[in-house]
């Protein structure tokens, strides 16, 4: 076992010279021998581990920074395209809404696939399409063209966090998985920073087109450096040859599969919700800085960049939390993300927004990394169908939050809908734990 530790991966750590990678000698992508957790069982699951190249490394991470980008690249043109396009700003919002919609729905596809055909195959395919996807808002002509390349990015970009996520899991044995985890989502992190960022900047001085040309250039060259390692290629062990309806039987018995598991059926209700009420919130907090304290959408972009750094700080600092019990991390997680954005909402001035998008992204990313690592071991015998279906009610939950403090907004204006939105987030915090102590199959 102290062999199997020391030979772990760490991910994102640069070296000089890079491992070589002989097709024959990468071993399965799905962990050998890997046994499904029982309700009663506290055992982990460790596989044999892997090297990946460093290249592939950065590359997997620079997806999941355009995927974080083209998630939140909206919020701050939301004003420029009301304006640009003579529209509401709740109805600028479905661009926001339509993407998280069809992000959600593919997930349900990807991760049954990514399963059968290989999840590193599937990142790299998604890293060229979502670049196609990206140029089309570039160029879209008019609302409805712009909608349309919205709903494609979503269904295109969709597969790239939650594969990768599944591919460390079969790939990092757990003790190490929630650094590993948390480490890799700093590219997302950084991502979520670099769109809000970009978008305010684009909507003062470049034009709301412009976010997109840059993704459209950060997915082709991830793509074509991921394509340099074909032997990573290599498919899960279990792939079945199945074809036509076939595949879409075999993606539908996963999903039953998971769906039994009690335990798995609260983690996916859970971040729903969190992703409800924390975006809901989140995704006005450029427009109430820019309509309550008058202040440029470049600064409001600027501001909400602080998110993505507050996660940065904490998955560096999660190496810390590793004795920690589950249930503290979430009681703070709650507690210090809900606590900022209701200081965001009700504070006289907007200068209250630096440390709170901080705090906000600190606190976030606790509780979002302890649902991730809940669920990247909650099905490890379906590990992809697991983790896409986790992503998949994200998404979802995004969708249904921003479209209804979008309507909210329309009645009760900016300020108390954010503290609303906000204040249900420590609320899921308190009902998780609550029901976690009766349900959870093991103490992670």
């Amino acid at each position: 076992m102290s062999i199997l530790r020391s030979s772990t991966l760490r991910l994102l750590v640069c070296r000089s010279r890079f491992p070589s990678f002989p097709s024959a000698s990468v071993a399965p992508e799905r962990t050998v021998q890997e046994s499904k957790i029982s309700a009663a069982s506290s055992r982990t699951v460790i596989g044999p581990a892997h090297v990946i190249p460093v290249l592939a490394s950065f590359c997997l991470g620079l997806a999941a920074f355009g995927s974080g980008m083209s998630q939140r690249v909206m919020d701050p043109l939301l004003p420029e395209l009301s304006r640009s396009f003579g529209i509401s700003l709740s109805m600028a919002s479905y661009t926001v809404t339509v993407f998280s919609v069809s992000y959600g729905i593919a997930l349900l596809f990807y991760g049954p696939l990514g399963d059968l055909f290989g999840k590193y195959r599937t990142i790299t395919i998604g890293c060229f399409l979502s670049a196609l996807a990206a140029l089309l808002c570039a160029l879209a002509p008019d609302f409805e063209s712009l909608l349309f390349g919205r709903l494609l990015a979503g269904v295109l970009t969709a597969g790239l966090i939650p594969l990768t996520m599944a591919w460390l899991g079969d790939m990092i044995p757990l003790q190490q998985r929630r650094t590993a985890l948390a480490r890799f989502l700093i590219g997302q992190m950084i991502g979520v920073s670099g769109g809000v960022l970009a978008g305010g900047i684009a909507a003062d001085y470049l034009g709301w087109r412009a976010p997109f040309f840059l993704l459209a250039a950060l997915f082709l060259a991830a793509g074509l450096f991921l394509r340099r390692y074909p032997a990573l290629y290599a498919p899960s062990a279990a792939r079945e040859n199945l074809h036509g309806s076939a595949i879409v039987t075999k993606m539908l018995k996963e999903y039953v599969a998971v769906s039994r598991n009690r335990w798995a059926r609260l983690v996916v209700l859970a971040v729903f919700l969190e992703a409800g009420s924390f975006y809901g919130a989140f995704a006005f907090v450029a427009t109430h800085l820019h309509t309550q304290h008058g202040i440029p959408l470049a600064t409001a972009g600027s501001t909400l960049a602080l998110f993505g750094l507050g996660g940065v700080v904490f998955a560096w600092q999660s190496s810390r939390l590793a004795r920690v019990h589950a249930s503290t991390i979430v009681l703070w997680a709650g507690g210090i993300a809900g606590t900022a954005l209701i200081g965001i909402a009700v504070s006289p001035a907007w200068w209250w927004a630096l440390p709170g998008c901080f705090l906000s992204g600190v606190g976030f990313y606790m509780f979002h990394n302890a649902l991730q690592l809940e669920a990247s071991q909650m099905e490890p015998t379906r590990r992809g169908t697991a983790v896409a279906l986790f992503a998949c009610l994200h998404a979802a939950g995004q969708a249904a939050g921003v479209w209804t403090v979008g309507l909210a907004v329309e009645v009760i204006g900016t300020s108390a809908s954010i503290a609303l939105s906000a204040s249900l987030l420590f609320c899921v915090a308190i009902g998780f734990n609550l029901l976690r102590a009766r349900l959870q199959p093991m103490s992670l």
